[in-house]
């Protein structure tokens, strides 16, 4: 008591009274010399009560969407009845539960976490702030291309160019790749940033598989499908004999393909003049132009072939006529 002689005076508990949580404060009057009136006294009773002490546990970290669970503690024993609680997540959540459950972070950063627990019979409150108490890691985000897209058995090498991305603010991940290039075979994969790869001699449809793995965790998986296809081979011949006197095959300049899906070709004197034009494999050039039989001698070929993908093979050269 600062003045136990005033009407009015500050109390301040010391350890004594803290530790009995209370103390009782009795007011006497002073007896003037001479006055009949007896002494009198009161006496009331000082209750305290005590401040929280507490801790919200185990930060948490995960990748987007995090959903966190969160633990509260009070150490100093206050009855759970007289104490409420207050959790403000800075992600616009709040929870009135001492073990709050289920708060979601959808986006990628760093959250404080805000804890008041009050001890409803003072009212006495502390508040303790966690910076960057929960970590939501972002997602990376992956994408590729492959060139070619579609390619022959003659050669069925493709490249990957890797596009996969991930935020860099404010964890700067890294990222790991794993591909599986789709051939049944568990050791064809590679761990590259941009590998190449080349299948065998079967034609088919594959599907190339890319996983990227940040160094929190954090995955995602994409795919794309690359088409090996049989190789178109075209034969040419360089000579003919439209006599009748050789083998019958010989007889007229015929081409060969094979999986093809359209054939244009057309046959030049030497002087550029058109002799023969078909768009039908089956119908070579016998020869004759305008019903009469072409001299002997050098003549040019233009030959398109479509594939089936409508991808467009031109040969040039020439084609020598004997007789």
């Amino acid at each position: 008591i600062d003045n136990n002689k005033a009407n009015n005076i500050n109390y301040t508990h010391g350890a004594g009274d803290k530790a009995a949580k209370g103390a009782w404060l009795k007011v006497t009057t002073d007896p003037v010399a001479g006055e009949v009136c007896p002494m009198v006294s009161d006496s009331i009773q000082i209750i305290l009560f005590e401040y929280p002490d507490i801790d919200a546990l185990s930060p948490v970290t995960g990748c987007v969407p995090l959903t966190a669970s969160f633990t509260g503690v009070e150490k100093k024993g206050i009855p759970a009845g007289q104490l409420a609680w207050r959790w403000d997540f800075t992600s616009g959540d709040t929870s009135v539960d001492q073990n709050p459950a289920n708060i979601v972070f959808a986006n990628q950063g760093r959250y404080d976490v805000t804890l008041k627990v009050t001890n409803t019979a003072g009212p006495c409150a502390t508040t303790i702030t966690k910076t960057g108490f929960v970590e939501a890691y972002p997602n990376p985000v992956a994408a590729f291309t492959t060139d070619p897209t579609k390619t022959t058995i003659a050669l069925p090498k493709f490249k990957m160019n890797n596009l996969s991305n991930v935020t860099q603010n404010p964890f700067n991940p890294q990222m790991y790749y794993l591909w599986n290039f789709g051939t049944g075979n568990p050791n064809d994969t590679s761990t590259q940033t941009h590998p190449r790869f080349a299948y065998g001699k079967d034609t088919a449809t594959y599907t190339i598989t890319l996983t990227v793995t940040t160094n929190h965790g954090c995955t995602n998986t994409t795919t794309r499908q690359v088409i090996v296809g049989p190789d178109i081979i075209v034969f040419i011949p360089d000579v003919f004999t439209p006599d009748g006197a050789g083998p019958g095959k010989n007889n007229t300049f015929n081409v060969t393909a094979s999986n093809y899906k359209n054939m244009r070709m057309v046959i030049y004197n030497r002087w550029g003049e058109k002799m023969y034009e078909t768009d039908d494999i089956n119908k070579g050039w016998d020869g004759t132009f305008s019903g009469g039989e072409c001299p002997d001698g050098v003549y040019v070929y233009h030959i398109d072939v479509w594939d089936q993908d409508n991808k467009i093979y031109k040969f040039d050269g020439t084609l020598t006529l004997m007789r």
